[in-house]
């Protein structure tokens, strides 16, 4: 079973944060982090959203994030798959790194930005790393008080007390928001009326699976059409319903092949094992 789409819409405003599965640490050294951080940059490049601020403590991270012309979803898979490949690799290690998924809270810009930026920039404070936010080299509070010293944003920032809370969260289904009932309705209309292309909803598009199946098995996408490899044929199916978000008849027109072969293909006993396949080999780019 496929998990909800997370709600988002161009220009949305995102809470994210996760930690270590078990809280374990995530960032061994520096050179972790600087990974991280490296990922950071090259998600926002291929997905087109901003990062406005973040801290990386040992065992979680925090995340502000401007949403823009690609899903929030597709940012965060690109970033914590790839984390979790290096990491692993590295220390030789074996499953989850990260504790279920990550959380998100959809934030109301007007009225809780500055609470957000100096909750995420005060946590090494608040964990008694250090004294004051500047000393701590891995959150984007020094990156802040450069580009907006004089901004009413870091003044208020500079005013606010490590103690500070986060605001009340409120749930609405399994989505979470930091706003008032107006700015929930706003989001759930927004998220419902957001129009940006649906391959972007998926975690891959199909010129990227084109190039996976290539890698993996030698074959021509477009031949898959004439050669009618079954084996692979099950392996695109499944990926193009789960990962790229087709429908069935959708994938049928691809193939040239009816509603019932497509199902019949895609409900398999394997399909979890196709995707954590996937997902695993894939190398989302790095």
């Amino acid at each position: 079973m496929t998990r909800t789409l997370r709600i988002d819409f161009n220009g949305a405003y995102h809470h994210i944060y996760f930690r270590g599965n078990r809280k374990y640490i995530i960032f061994q050294d520096d050179y972790d982090r600087k990974k991280f951080l490296e990922l950071v940059k090259k998600s926002e490049k291929k997905y087109q959203n901003r990062v406005l601020a973040y801290c990386l403590m040992p065992n979680h991270v925090h995340l502000l994030v401007k949403s823009g012309k690609y899903h929030i979803g597709n940012f965060m898979r690109y970033l914590l798959t790839n984390y979790a490949q290096y990491y692993n690799k590295k220390y030789s290690t074996v499953g989850h790194l990260t504790q279920g998924r990550y959380k998100n809270v959809l934030i109301d810009k007007d009225s809780y930005y500055s609470t957000l930026i100096n909750y995420i920039h005060f946590n090494p404070v608040r964990a008694g790393i250090v004294k004051t936010p500047d000393k701590y080299h891995w959150s984007s509070y020094n990156d802040y008080k450069k580009k907006y010293n004089s901004n009413l944003v870091l003044k208020n920032i500079n005013r606010l007390k490590s103690t500070s809370k986060l605001p009340i969260m409120k749930k609405v289904s399994s989505n979470c928001f930091y706003g008032d009932k107006n700015f929930i309705e706003n989001c759930l209309l927004k998220s419902k009326n957001d129009f940006r292309e649906k391959k972007r909803k998926g975690s891959v598009n199909i010129k990227e699976l084109e190039e996976y199946i290539m890698k993996k098995y030698k074959v021509n996408f477009s031949n898959l059409r004439k050669i009618r490899n079954y084996l692979i044929l099950r392996v695109v199916i499944v990926i193009l319903h789960d990962r790229v978000h087709l429908t069935f008849p959708e994938i049928g027109k691809i193939f040239r092949l009816n509603y019932r072969s497509i199902s019949y293909h895609y409900n398999k006993e394997d399909c979890q094992f196709i995707l954590d396949k996937f997902d695993k080999n894939w190398s989302f780019g790095v």
